[in-house]
């Protein structure tokens, strides 16, 4: 039996380019906000609060910097995800029924949700947080413009990147600090196809 549903799965795998948005099931939907091309649930780590000035984006490890005694000497997973999801792109505005707030219509939108997080692990200044420090890497490394709340999700945030010449990038890395937490994120553009064309 687990044979069988193995190939039945992956060739449902992109259901979006299968078959029209009314017939997209529940689950389905679930699983493209949360587990597809352009979202990914991950686990955020520890660090210090960021620098103002620090837009760098980083490799595996986040830098530890800023805070008072001796630097970390390794990343502590945070206990609860957080979904990174690429709100801009034709499927997820399909898959949610809303329109992004109209001050995002000229971005490249990436939203992050945190579940559970503590307001401790947040910080009593995100949309700062997110404005000084959440780059998205493709060709060059591209700044945040605009950051919001999000304003039907607790704990979600909006933010708004310049939309840039896509031509030969074959990966968007999403990074970014908010409070005591680091995350990360990689989006290959292979994969973030809707009906034969990139969805960003």
């Amino acid at each position: 039996m687990l044979a069988l549903a193995a190939p039945l799965y992956a060739s449902d795998s992109d259901f979006w380019n299968k078959k029209p948005p009314a017939n997209w099931t529940p689950e389905e939907i679930g699983r493209l906000l949360k587990d597809s091309p352009w979202a990914q649930e991950i686990t955020p780590t520890y660090t210090s609060l960021p620098p103002p000035t620090d837009r760098q984006p980083w490799g595996e490890r986040p830098p530890f910097s800023g805070g008072s005694g001796p630097p970390l000497q390794k990343s502590l997973k945070a206990p609860y995800q957080a979904t990174v999801r690429w709100e801009s792109a034709d499927p997820v505005r399909i898959a949610q029924k809303t329109a992004l707030p109209a001050t995002f219509g000229d971005y490249h939108v990436v939203g992050i949700y945190f579940d559970y997080a503590t307001r401790r692990d947040l910080g009593s200044k995100p949309v700062e947080n997110l404005q000084q420090s959440a780059v998205l890497m493709g060709s060059r490394p591209v700044n945040a413009e605009i950051v919001q709340v999000h304003p039907k999700i607790a704990d979600g945030f909006l933010i708004g990147f310049p939309k840039t010449s896509t031509r030969g990038i074959k990966r968007f890395e999403f990074s970014c600090r908010i409070g005591l937490l680091a995350l990360k994120a990689k989006f290959n553009t292979g994969e973030m196809l809707y009906h034969g064309q990139l969805a960003l």
